[in-house]
């Protein structure tokens, strides 16, 4: 099965100590055969397995193509019935496609708080 990168974009400002290094943009990867939505809940399922928000309100955090397309969430998804199609990447920053760097509103790592 062939996959393709899905970016996850995560903006805010952490009002919690363990959050300060959480706003960035990271990387997942899932089977090219899913749907728009599908990649985006299966990248996110990723992203949240691999990192502990304290606060999850204080972000705003999204999945997108290397295009800089956001991708549309599910309706009615079951997190993490659909993992074994996909696997966590990296925090990638400034490495990330110029189209999805564009889309960053916060500076990564965030400021120490």
């Amino acid at each position: 099965m062939s996959r393709e990168t899905i970016y996850v974009v995560v903006n805010g400002t952490p009002s919690e100590e363990e959050d300060a290094l959480i706003p960035g943009i990271y990387s997942a990867e899932v089977d090219t055969d899913l749907s728009p939505g599908e990649k985006a809940e299966v990248a996110l399922d990723h992203f949240h397995d691999n990192n502990g928000i304290a606060c999850l309100d204080d972000f705003d955090i999204s999945a997108h193509l290397a295009s800089g397309e956001e991708l549309p969430r599910m309706e009615a998804y079951q997190p993490n019935s659909l993992s074994a199609r996909g696997e966590y990447g990296e925090f990638v920053g400034d490495d990330a496609p110029a189209e999805v760097l564009k889309l960053r509103t916060s500076n990564d790592p965030a400021p120490s708080i």
